[in-house]
């Protein structure tokens, strides 16, 4: 693998949930964009 991170996409209503999957992802090494509805 050449070391760049995945990207990851999360979308909810909940900002709250957003920002723990947010610190979830992060954690395990993924780049994340997030949007919300």
């Amino acid at each position: 693998m050449n070391g760049a991170k995945a990207r990851i996409l999360i979308c909810d209503d909940d900002p709250l949930l957003l920002e723990l999957m947010e610190f979830r992802l992060r954690a395990k090494g993924y780049e994340v964009i997030k949007a919300v509805d």
